[in-house]
């Protein structure tokens, strides 16, 4: 007998797929993106809009174009993949990750769009940050930069994410973890600040007007440079 409560209660009723094309201009760079417009009330799903913290990564990318040549490169909680994809403008590769499986789909749609990945040297892939199953999946200390725009605003993920990035980022001098976020808890980013120097990272924090003109815009925001503490 079929449960009565299975007729009521649907829980794709809240999803919203309503995607919407936008095209994002960085200097001759166009990245063409399904997404939502304005984020839904799950907070797994915010990865189906594009937050001003990625608007910070990926000034910062074209602004540091050489620091990305050739390099092996990995996106923390990818959504809508747009860092990850104008990163691969000018990496060897990269690997754009998310964990929630209708985020996930969004992202490879967005990856496997010929616009996006000409080259084809980006990919889209599941991770789900301090889970040894997924871990096991990806080359340990196998990337030489590991980026990431908001995705330390919930302070729960911030230790998983540490531990992610310090199984797989390279032990190489150069090395290093590049956050973007938007400043909402201060306990939040002293949670960060103090997990990060424990897991032995030294932490550079980068004044935006040093690499974007309409920084003004972003007051709220920072961007950290993480490499690895390698005389601790």
């Amino acid at each position: 007998m079929a449960n009565e409560d299975s007729d009521i209660f649907d829980p794709n009723l809240f999803l919203n797929l309503n995607y919407t094309e936008k095209t994002f201009t960085f200097e001759e760079h166009e990245i063409k993106l399904s997404l939502l417009p304005s984020s839904t009330t799950d907070y797994d799903l915010t990865g189906q809009v594009v937050w001003p913290a990625a608007h910070i990564m990926c000034r910062f990318i074209i602004q540091n174009q050489e620091t990305l040549r050739g390099a092996k490169v990995l996106e923390l909680g990818s959504g809508t993949g747009l860092c990850g994809i104008l990163a691969s403008r000018f990496s060897g590769s990269v690997t754009l990750t998310d964990h929630d499986p209708v985020v996930l789909k969004l992202l490879e749609t967005n990856v496997t769009d010929l616009r996006n990945n000409a080259s084809g040297n980006c990919s889209a892939t599941k991770l789900f940050w301090g889970k040894e199953k997924h871990l096991s999946n990806f080359t340990p200390f196998g990337y030489d930069i590991v980026i990431g725009s908001d995705i330390v605003f919930w302070q729960s993920g911030i230790e998983p994410m540490l531990h992610t990035v310090n199984r797989l980022l390279s032990k190489r001098e150069d090395a290093k973890l590049i956050l973007s976020y938007k400043v909402r808890a201060l306990n939040s980013e002293r949670f960060l600040l103090e997990r990060a120097v424990e897991f032995g990272f030294l932490i550079q924090n980068v004044p935006l007007e040093s690499f974007m003109t309409e920084h003004e815009e972003y007051a709220d925001c920072k961007l950290l440079i993480l490499t690895r503490n390698l005389l601790s």
